[in-house]
């Protein structure tokens, strides 16, 4: 089945998605009603939708937009994706939330409180960001992901980034805070949960952050660079 959606004619098919949209509604037996849902944004703000189970992916990600004020030019810089939250709060992706999804049903089949859908930018490049802070709600959308990203640690700052970082926040520099991060390590990435490899050895841990058009792995190790402390080698696949 996913062989079949990759193709480009069939993925691009209002029958075939159909049939996908009804074959998870109907596997869940959800029937098509009226629902509220609750999309988190990365401010940890809730925003709650009146949406049918039965809306696909696009029809929620409008609605949403539509309570935020989102201008519609700007709606596709944005996607939802699935995450769970862990017990400290920190969140860790599983993945985004494909157009023939039915996100009510992909939520709720999970049957764990701990599975979020959350509101993210889904573009890699950061100079779509300019487009983005043209507007305020996007402005702001773009600043809370930023800030929310430097506080998980995903986005790399030193101790001097962190003092310049915090100098912008307390002016409230959206604009100047978002350009200084756009300098720093990671910006930009997805983080996913931790998986298990066999490579470079059996049952490593391994963390997959997607950003800058590239997958980045990093690997524990049992020691660092030329026989130094233990810690994190990193893997680099670039996206064509």
């Amino acid at each position: 089945m996913q062989a079949v959606r990759q193709d480009p004619v069939l993925g691009g098919s209002e029958t075939f998605n159909s049939f996908l949209r009804k074959a998870q509604q109907e596997t869940q037996q959800v029937p098509t009603e009226e629902v509220p849902l609750e999309v988190l944004l990365s401010n940890g703000q809730k925003v709650v939708v009146t949406i049918l189970t039965s809306d696909q992916t696009e029809d929620v990600l409008e609605a949403v937009a539509s309570k935020l004020d989102l201008p519609e030019d700007l709606v596709g810089y944005f996607s939802l994706f699935l995450a769970r939250e862990a017990k400290d709060g920190a969140f860790s992706f599983v993945r985004k939330l494909q157009e023939f999804e039915l996100p009510y049903v992909s939520v709720t089949s999970l049957r764990n409180p701990e599975y979020k859908i959350i509101l993210r930018k889904s573009y890699w490049d950061s100079a779509y960001d300019d487009d983005v802070m043209e507007q305020r709600v996007g402005l702001n959308l773009l600043y809370a992901q930023t800030v929310s990203d430097i506080e998980r640690g995903w986005i790399l700052v030193t101790k001097e980034q962190h003092r310049q970082l915090k100098s912008l926040q307390e002016k409230v520099s959206k604009k100047e805070f978002i350009r200084l991060a756009q300098t720093l390590k990671y910006y930009g990435y997805l983080k996913f949960e931790p998986c298990i490899t066999d490579f470079p050895e059996k049952g490593c841990q391994v963390v997959v952050s997607a950003g800058n058009n590239e997958l980045n792995f990093q690997v524990p190790t049992s020691s660092g660079p030329l026989g130094s402390s233990p810690g994190k080698a990193e893997v680099k696949l670039e996206l064509a």
